[in-house]
């Protein structure tokens, strides 16, 4: 997976449009950069992962069973609701995993966003930097966790009702999509808006 995610960073660093100093930085920190930041991939990955299939999945069923006209019985209840229960707390779990990863990965830049604001950096262009950072991270990381989706729920869908693409799909894969990008965004951004906090001499000084 790591290899996967790196190899898909670096071919949609060829496609983006990164332009200026902010872009240029991007490529060539995504590029030099690309192994270890494929871990942090992997709960993005998961997180779009699971909490889409999860919920369109349920959907599905609970619309099949409504068009069915049979009454959902006890079991299926308690069972929709242990589905959702073990999922969730998965789910949180790659949430958390994901903040923090973020944040650690963010913040160990200390010393690297000091050494840049000397040779004429501004704090806005460091920014910029993080923040095309984190979007290609965010593009490759949804772009993961959609294929491992569709080979999951299409399916799931053909055999509950005869067409592999179940309506409630893109509304719940879009919810889960912009709470990601959020997160990741959010994420890097204020980590590297508090480092950058710290004076740059005193940046440069720290061990890397």
């Amino acid at each position: 997976m790591r290899a996967a995610g790196a190899a898909a960073a670096r071919g949609l660093l060829d496609r983006l449009p990164l332009t200026g100093p902010s872009g240029y930085l991007a490529v060539r920190n995504l590029r030099r950069r690309a192994a270890e930041m494929s871990g942090v991939l992997m709960p993005l990955i998961l997180f779009t992962c699971m909490a889409s299939a999860t919920l369109t999945m349920q959907a599905v069923e609970s619309d099949a069973i409504r068009a069915s006209g049979v009454p959902k019985s006890v079991d299926a209840k308690n069972l929709e609701t242990l589905n959702l229960t073990v999922v969730g707390v998965i789910v949180v779990f790659c949430f958390v995993m994901l903040i923090n990863s973020l944040y650690a990965a963010t913040t160990y830049r200390g010393r690297e966003f000091g050494q840049q604001r000397p040779v004429g950096a501004t704090p806005g262009q460091v920014l910029g930097v993080v923040g095309a950072e984190g979007l290609i991270l965010t593009v490759t990381g949804v772009f993961l966790g959609t294929v491992a989706v569709l080979a999951g729920v299409l399916a799931f869908s053909a055999v509950r009702t005869g067409s592999p693409w179940p309506g409630q799909g893109p509304g719940i894969w879009l919810a889960v999509v912009a709470v990601a990008t959020a997160v990741t965004l959010g994420t890097v951004l204020f980590t590297a808006r508090r480092t950058l906090r710290t004076p740059a001499v005193a940046a440069v000084t720290l061990v890397a």
